[in-house]
């Protein structure tokens, strides 16, 4: 009891404690304005009712531990009873239960012992987890301890009991607390409406002064807002201002008038920026500034390209005009020149008998070239063409502004350098362009060399042009040093084309223009003297070209050998009085000559041929030599070819023929160098023409092929010839009769030959006669002959001595003497 009392009244003493801590709390919470009173009326009523039924709850509770602890102390007494009933054997069995019962008691109270100190223990655990400010530590203690389980099942009987003395400090104090939390309810129920007062007048405060704040705040941003508007239209104005330079500098721009554009953006960099220099726009129009330069750089690089494709696409026009003018004018000096000389008039007289000298009906006429000029398109003369300006005429116009506004706008970008380095470039590749021929041009004809002479003068004139009117874009030794590399490719182009020109006409038209070309780039500041030594290269090609040309001309018309004739007057002055063949007494038609038609032609050609290197060489230096060596090379060709062909060709008639044209040619030789002094430019001029040579071959020839013939006549003998005849009758054999025919055919046609040359032919072919026998009479063949045979012989040798007689060349009988003192009889 006194445990038990004890351990009550511990929980007494904290039950007071709690209560009055609890008192003074509510108080200090009323104090401070959290008690229950500041909530509503609701909250202090489920309160209440929730105090009520834990109080009802509690003393439930109580009477409950009551009944129980009365069923205990009866149970407890029932058991001391029960100890006391006697055995059924007596006295032993009385002690046996006695001792039974100590034994009991003894383990119960050992038992009582050991729940006292479990309680003890686990009390002390419980005091130490609820009085200690650090409850991980007694936590951990009572795991270390493994005093979990006990000290969990501790808990669950403290807490009942706890309960239960709360319950019994709340019965003691229960009207006290119902009085207190009846004031509390009145003291809220005011408070309440003192808190409603406050929160309507607050309501009334807030919406005036929102209101009041309101438009205060709408009169700041009101103000606020017109400052800044202002502040806004200042820098508006200002960007408005930077802006409109800005577009204005654009539209120049697309308005291609860099120069504006320029000066806007100065005055943007120089002006403008300076003053919103502090504004974020000031960056960007700062950046803008060289992205328009760029572009305006860009604009005229633009238009400088496309200017460049356009004079690139001119070139050949500009080369073309320049070249026309240079012949326009020469044409005018030219009429002054020969205004009062026949030596116009006889070149060109020539060069119009050249287009049928070789009466070749496929061919083309090689008149003296003519360098076409801008009439073939248009009808106008010398003079207008010389007063047209090179870029600006009827046929093309060129306008180097593009060129200088590039120019400017890199000088003021500070770029002139870089614009320089890169027009140079263009140009070396502009140049290599028009130096080199275009896939697929042609040199068979003028047109393949026009064209790429007029594009090469083109391009040098505009550069040349471009250097004298500006500064510093390109030098004069640069544009030298490329117009002497062009001239060492033109020199090539030209040299290798030429090897494949084989028209007198075309080349004689590439030297007028390669004249032209020379003549019009040295007015612009050109030295072309390589060129000017070239034309002695073309001057080869075009001498060996003509010579083979015309020699073409002559061997076609060596197949005419009739005797030539003339139908009327004029034709007998065209082709005989021109070529001085005739003495002007036997100027009568129709006439037939004693010459063929191979002389005319041959006079014709060498005339031409002539006039034709006259035509070309008139502007070359020491024509004249050249000329004539020329022309005796044309000669000694014609020569070689006409006695060529009639030594092929084995005919007598053409050979005798061949004398006779070859000494009317030689005649002809004073007129032809009448004719080449008159155009010549060093006076009176010989040629040899080797015509006397060629007289002297064709008796050769002549001599050659009545040899010949014989002989063939002795061969075939040979082996018809019957050495040991027995027949008594005895004739002219065949072969003396075939000598016979065939000296009384060749001899009429040997008397057309002069005596001098005739005579010593026919004598010639008896003495071969003669030979002839003797050698076929001294041949290994013929082993014996008789009688018969040798008076045969006799007979042969009297017939030829006939025909001997019957000649007109004295001694011609003497000719047989040998083999007639061979076959010597008393007879004859």
């Amino acid at each position: 009891m006194d445990d038990r009392s004890s351990d009550e009244g511990s929980p007494a003493i904290d039950r007071k404690k709690s209560i009055g801590g609890s008192s003074h709390s509510s108080r200090g919470s009323l104090d401070r304005g959290d008690s229950p009173i500041r909530t509503d009326h609701k909250k202090a009523k489920k309160l209440e009712i929730k105090l009520t039924k834990n109080i009802l709850q509690q003393q439930k509770k109580e009477e409950k531990e009551k009944e129980k602890k009365k069923k205990k102390e009866k149970h407890q007494s029932k058991n001391l009873t029960g100890s006391e009933i006697p055995g059924i054997n007596g006295s032993s069995s009385t002690n046996g239960t006695t001792s039974i019962e100590v034994s009991r008691s003894g383990e119960t109270e050992t038992e009582a012992v050991e729940i006292k100190e479990t309680v003890q223990e686990e009390d002390s655990y419980l005091t130490s987890l609820v009085e200690t400010t650090q409850l991980e530590t007694a936590v951990k203690a009572v795991f270390e301890a493994n005093k979990e389980a006990s000290v969990v099942a501790a808990l669950d009987a403290f807490i009942p009991k706890k309960e239960k003395d709360i319950a019994n400090i709340c019965n003691y104090n229960y009207q006290a607390f119902i009085k207190a939390v009846d004031e509390l309810l009145k003291v809220r129920q005011d408070t309440a409406d003192l808190k409603h007062s406050v929160q309507v007048l607050n309501k009334n405060v807030q919406q005036t002064g929102e209101l009041l704040l309101k438009k205060y705040r709408d009169l700041y941003n009101l103000r606020k807002m017109r400052s800044n508007m202002n502040v806004a239209i200042d820098l508006l104005e200002q960007c408005q201002q930077g802006l409109t330079l800005l577009t204005r500098s654009n539209e120049y721009c697309y308005q291609k008038d860099y120069f504006a554009a320029l000066k806007i953006l100065e005055q943007l960099e120089l002006n403008y920026l300076p003053k919103v220099s502090s504004l974020k726009f000031a960056k960007f129009v700062e950046g803008a500034v060289p992205n328009m330069k760029e572009k305006v750089r860009k604009g005229a690089m633009a238009d400088i390209n496309d200017w460049l494709l356009h004079v690139r696409d001119l070139s050949p026009k500009i080369g073309k005009f320049a070249m026309d003018q240079m012949h326009a004018q020469f044409l005018q000096d030219e009429k002054l020149k020969f205004s009062n000389t026949e030596t116009h008039d006889l070149i060109a007289a020539a060069e119009g008998q050249l287009g049928n000298a070789g009466n070749k009906s496929n061919q083309s006429e090689v008149k003296s070239p003519t360098v076409p000029t801008a009439k073939n398109s248009q009808v106008e003369s010398d003079q207008d063409i010389t007063r047209q300006h090179l870029f600006k005429n009827k046929e093309y116009e060129i306008d180097f502004t593009p060129l200088y506004r590039c120019l400017h706008v890199h000088k003021k970008l500070g770029l002139s350098e870089q614009f320089e380095a890169y027009y140079r470039e263009n140009c070396q590749l502009r140049a290599n362009g028009v130096l080199k021929p275009m896939e697929g041009m042609s040199f068979a004809s003028i047109h393949g060399y026009q064209n790429y002479l007029y594009n090469i003068a083109g391009f040098f004139i505009v550069e040349m042009t471009v250097l004298t009117t500006t500064e510093n874009l390109g030098s004069g030794i640069a544009l030298q040093k490329l117009w002497e590399t062009a001239m060492m490719k033109i020199k090539a182009v030209l040299q290798e084309q030429l090897a494949y020109t084989l028209e007198p006409g075309v080349l004689h038209q590439v030297k007028m223009f390669l004249f032209l070309f020379t003549n019009a780039l040295q007015s612009f500041g050109y030295d072309t003297l390589q060129l000017v030594d070239f034309f002695e290269n073309v001057k080869d090609s075009f001498a060996e070209v003509l010579v083979n040309y015309f020699y073409k001309d002559f061997v076609h018309g060596l197949d005419h050998w009739d005797r030539f004739e003339v139908s009327d007057v004029k034709e007998y002055d065209k082709v005989i009085s021109a070529n001085a063949l005739q003495i002007p007494e036997n100027r009568k038609a129709p006439q037939t000559f004693n010459f063929s038609a191979v002389v005319p032609l041959y006079c014709k050609l060498v005339k031409a041929f002539i006039a034709q290197f006259y035509s070309f060489g008139k502007d070359l230096a020491d024509i004249d030599d050249f000329v004539r060596k020329s022309t005796e090379k044309l000669l000694k060709n014609f020569n070689a070819s006409w006695l060529s062909s009639i030594e092929h060709t084995h005919n007598l008639a053409q050979m005798i023929q061949s004398w006779i044209d070859f000494s009317v040619l030689f005649e002809a030789k004073s007129d032809w160098e009448k004719y080449l002094s008159k155009l010549s430019y060093s006076g009176k001029m010989k040629i040899i023409t080797g015509l006397d040579e060629c007289k002297k071959k064709t008796e050769i020839l002549i001599q050659q092929c009545v040899q010949t013939k014989i002989h063939g006549i002795f061969e075939s003998a040979k082996s018809t010839i019957n050495w040991a005849s027995s027949g008594t009758k005895l004739e002219v054999r065949d072969y003396a009769t075939a000598l016979t025919t065939y000296l009384d055919t060749i001899i009429p046609q040997l008397k057309e030959l002069p005596d001098s040359v005739q005579e010593p032919i026919q004598l010639r072919a008896f003495q071969t006669i003669s030979s002839d026998m003797m050698d076929m009479l001294a041949s290994p063949e013929v082993h014996r002959m008789n009688a018969s045979c040798i008076k045969n012989f006799e007979i042969d040798i009297a017939h030829l001595e006939i025909l001997a007689g019957k000649s007109s060349v004295p001694n011609a009988k003497d000719a047989l003497l040998e083999p007639r003192q061979l076959f010597f009889t008393d007879a004859h």
